[in-house]
């Protein structure tokens, strides 16, 4: 979850019913015996309307999941009120996130990560609130999986005092190497260098924390970690500090063999990274060059991992101010993303796709409207 559109600008009524024509097609599923693709799908669009700032449509999808995912998105729309000062409404839901966590945790076929992952979100929660004993009751003996959205939060609320007993804890963690709790920290360490890019001090600190992590992360999970950081330094008037992050992280692209699907997104990622340093037109050349490249290994991926890679592009494309480009991406990947003979496959990328319009900003004409509107009254069986 970002904290808005991320590009385009604001969302209007016409853009947020495509959310509902995303939740209606995650909702087609049948709850027996698809309610764990069914409430999944239901929860990426929850998560959508959250990062279109849109709290009262997000609660309202999250009420219609019929499973552990149900706390854990109104544990989300807490958190969306927690971030606007809304703290009565979070405390709201969080007692309802909660209730629902324990009653799942109550059966005996529970898999302890459901409720750490509920409870990740509700520490993050009461942190947001201010309530830092709150946050550190729920955080106690999380999986290490469940710790980075905690240490997201702790790198976007850390005040400059504790920084440096904080950065030993991360020395700690990246001596012993575990890889999950690494993970963690990057994160925390991205959102702090961002938030104190010009304190030239505590950003070298922070830097040289992240750098000592290279080796321990997967290489796209450090790509992502430059182009994060890229972004925090072209919002903070450093377009040097970002350019110089955005040619490492293709620098880690270029020595990677990837999948065509893979190779696609990351190549996509760059793009957008180069967008928001205000070189769109280096990005247009990123874009074109990845878009290439897939129309020539698109026969390697099977029908139903066609889509994303090609909205993954559109969205590239939008960032670049490339609106042709970035229509005929979105064509494709509706086209692809109704191959499959299958409904699941088929509801899942539409879903996909339209919070993707919806979260870029991208208006689509009434005949891709009208065409996706098609595909998701078509879902039914065989899923």
């Amino acid at each position: 979850m970002v904290d808005g559109p991320r590009a385009g600008g604001a969302t209007d009524a016409r853009q947020m019913e495509l959310l509902d024509l995303a939740y209606a097609a995650a909702s087609a599923f049948p709850v027996d015996p698809h309610i764990k693709n069914r409430s999944r799908a239901q929860q990426a669009v929850v998560e959508a309307a959250l990062t279109a700032g849109d709290l009262e449509r997000a609660e309202r999808y999250a009420r219609g999941i019929e499973n552990w995912r149900l706390g854990l998105s109104l544990a989300m729309v807490a958190y969306g009120h927690a971030s606007k000062g809304e703290g009565d409404a979070a405390r709201r839901l969080l007692t309802e996130a909660e209730k629902d966590m324990l009653g799942n945790a109550a059966d005996e076929n529970a898999q302890k990560w459901r409720a750490d992952r509920v409870r990740s979100w509700i520490a993050s929660t009461w942190f947001a609130l201010g309530d830092d004993a709150k946050r550190q009751e729920y955080a106690v003996d999380l999986e290490a999986s469940e710790l980075e959205r905690i240490s997201l939060e702790e790198g976007r609320r850390l005040e400059a005092e504790v920084l440096d007993e904080y950065l030993g804890g991360v020395d700690v963690v990246l001596d012993k190497g575990d890889h999950e709790r690494v993970r963690a920290v990057l994160a925390a360490l991205t959102e702090l260098h961002a938030r104190f890019h010009g304190d030239e001090e505590l950003r070298q600190a922070i830097g040289s924390r992240v750098d000592a992590a290279e080796r321990q992360v997967a290489r796209d999970l450090y790509i992502d970690a430059m182009l994060r950081m890229a972004q925090g330094a072209a919002a903070a008037g450093d377009p040097e500090g970002a350019a110089a992050f955005l040619r490492r992280a293709q620098s880690y692209l270029e020595e990677g063999r990837w999948n065509a699907d893979d190779g696609a997104i990351l190549r996509s990622q760059l793009a957008i990274g180069w967008s928001r340093a205000g070189r769109e037109d280096l990005a247009q050349k990123i874009l074109d060059a990845a878009a290439a490249e897939f129309d020539a290994r698109e026969e390697e991926l099977f029908d139903m991992f066609r889509a994303a890679p090609l909205r993954r592009l559109a969205e590239g494309y939008v960032h670049a101010g490339a609106h042709e480009a970035a229509t005929r991406c979105y064509e494709r990947a509706v086209a692809a993303g109704a191959l499959n003979p299958n409904s699941r496959p088929r509801a899942i990328d539409l879903a996909d796709t339209l919070c993707s319009m919806v979260l870029n900003g991208y208006r689509p004409a009434d005949s891709l409207r009208a065409r996706m509107t098609e595909i998701s009254d078509g879902l039914g069986n065989p899923w």
